[in-house]
């Protein structure tokens, strides 16, 4: 692994030198032995490895780096050497040095990665290892490379657009919740103070309710911290363990079904498209760009077509009988079957679902907007007129 050397020599006139270089001890010596340089001195600055986990983004990184070396003629094993040599990450090493020992064993590329991955836990999908092992068959693993590499980039670039369309909206929904706690914590109790006991009870039942929750919320705020930060981590541990279910739950509603369709539509025909342009065969490719939709009622028309597709039937036959696939996908399907270039086409159907989920995902942002300001809105006016009331309220008490 290259690192950063300070180092001091003396040059042909016995004058001293001080410099840092960066590369292997060997690089180092050639360098001095090129510059006519004696070294007497030199401390070695080995980079801080990268300890995080080993993610979607750092396999991507992966595959195109390698994919560039192979394009340009390198030997498989020399390339993983080499990005050996130059990573900062940890669980990069390992994955590198389990492959190199896989490939050196007589292992093929696709099942040494997979070897790989489960020695850093990296789940590999099925699709993945298909495309690389359908790339070996037939002599064309940097063509399997680039599909990868343009499936897992289309994934990512899926998965940054419903967070970017999540961020905004969940900003001005945490932003006004902390309004509404400033105002339930720091103004409200201090009204709450005009009255004694007796006095609050003969106050509106819904100024009661507002003045009585302030003066809680103060003297409990730890309690209430401690609820409030363990219910948010409850729920984000079970999104994380039960995301397919909630995702089943949510796609159910009827304001929620085309978003989470569009999506789901969108990646099983980008990975479709790409197992086919790698070589792979339809029904092969059908199952595992199957496996990667989570709508049960989506599921079951590719499902369908796998069986359809094994009786002979086509893959635009059986999409057309189902309402919840767009009507221009079977046309378009049954345009690539004839011609010859359902990779393609499949791809290109995946592009326009794309363009869709972006186009529904602006509306939406269109729409949140101001229901959030409306009930933020709905619900400072409420503790408001609860003040006023009881404000108003103190002249009949007195």
């Amino acid at each position: 692994m290259k690192s950063r050397f300070h180092y001091k020599a003396f040059d042909a006139k016995g004058g001293e030198v001080e410099n840092n270089f960066y590369g292997t001890q060997e690089e180092l010596k050639e360098y001095l032995r090129s510059e006519n340089l004696t070294l007497f001195e030199f401390k070695e600055e080995k980079p801080k490895l990268d300890k995080s986990k080993f993610k979607q983004d750092d396999f991507l990184l992966f595959i195109e780096e390698l994919s560039y070396l192979l394009k340009a003629g390198m030997k498989v094993d020399d390339a993983f050497s080499l990005m050996l040599k130059n990573s900062k990450k940890e669980k990069t090493q390992t994955l590198l040095k389990e492959i190199i020992q896989q490939l050196q064993s007589g292992k093929q590329l696709s099942t040494s990665l997979m070897e790989g991955t489960k020695k850093i836990d990296y789940e590999l999908l099925p699709l993945y290892f298909n495309l690389l092992k359908s790339g070996e068959e037939i002599g064309e693993p940097v063509y399997a490379l680039d599909a990868l590499y343009k499936f897992l980039s289309f994934r990512i670039k899926i998965a940054k657009e419903i967070k970017g369309a999540l961020v905004y909206p969940m900003f001005l929904l945490g932003m006004s919740v902390v309004m509404i706690l400033f105002v339930m914590l720091f103004v409200v109790p201090q009204f709450s103070q005009i009255f004694s006991p007796k006095e609050l009870a003969k106050v509106p039942a819904l100024s009661r309710y507002v003045l009585e929750s302030g003066m809680y919320l103060k003297a409990n705020l730890m309690f209430v911290s401690i609820i409030v930060f363990s219910t948010i981590a409850t729920l984000v541990f079970l999104f994380k363990k039960f995301k397919k279910n909630i995702i089943n739950a949510l796609s159910s509603l009827s304001f929620l079904t085309n978003f989470f369709i569009t999506v789901e539509i969108s990646t099983f025909f980008n990975s479709l498209g790409s197992l086919l342009n790698a070589g792979v065969t339809l029904d092969k490719a059908l199952k595992s760009s199957t496996n990667l939709i989570n709508i049960p009622r989506l599921k079951v028309v590719f499902e369908t077509a796998q069986d359809n597709i094994a009786k002979g039937k086509s893959l635009s036959s059986t999409v057309e009988s189902y309402e919840i696939i767009p009507s221009y996908i079977a046309s378009l399907l049954s345009v690539g079957e004839k011609g010859g270039n359902l990779g393609d086409i499949s791809l290109s159907i995946a592009e326009k679902e794309m363009g869709e989920f972006q186009a529904v995902t602006k509306k939406a942002l269109l729409l949140i907007e101001p229901v959030i300001i409306v009930l933020l809105g709905f619900f400072i006016a409420a503790i408001v007129v609860s003040i006023m009331l009881a404000v108003i309220s103190v002249n009949d008490i007195i």
